[in-house]
């Protein structure tokens, strides 16, 4: 990863630019029968976090197709 990107002021605003972006091109390309939905989750690590993701679900049954989610500093293993 880009430790620019990886400052702690930084990443949040990279990460929804990024996300909604993303979640953008998708839509355009998916045919009617499924849904990208941007989701947000929060989880405690040394202070709340808050991370965007897509989701991409059929419509007529609400069965999960992907998951989309960027790596972040805080949900990496490695540095």
């Amino acid at each position: 990863m880009d430790p620019y990107l990886e400052d702690a002021k930084l990443w949040p605003s990279f990460q929804h630019a990024f996300i909604t972006c993303l979640h953008e091109v998708l839509k355009a390309g998916l045919t009617q029968q499924y849904q990208a939905r941007v989701l947000e989750r929060c989880y405690s690590n040394q202070g709340e976090q808050r991370e965007e993701y897509i989701e991409i679900r059929r419509r007529e049954d609400r069965k999960l197709v992907t998951l989309l989610d960027l790596v972040s500093p805080a949900n990496r293993r490695r540095p």
